[in-house]
């Protein structure tokens, strides 16, 4: 099970740097780190299911 979560953590984070490196390319940098545009808040959703995964498997660990 804290496989499943670690997997699911890192996957996330993945996404969520990549899709903030497409925000960066498409938006410039100081768009890219307001939180009006789209992509913005795509990537802190997948940060925060990164960070309540991440959680889950250490949690899972113990």
């Amino acid at each position: 099970m804290e496989q499943a979560a670690l997997i699911i953590a890192v996957l996330a984070f993945l996404l969520s740097v990549s899709v903030f490196i497409v925000s960066i390319f498409q938006e410039g940098i100081k768009n890219a780190f307001s939180a009006n545009s789209k992509l913005a808040k795509i990537s802190v959703g997948l940060f925060g299911v990164y960070a309540l995964s991440f959680t889950a498997f250490l949690m899972l660990a113990n």
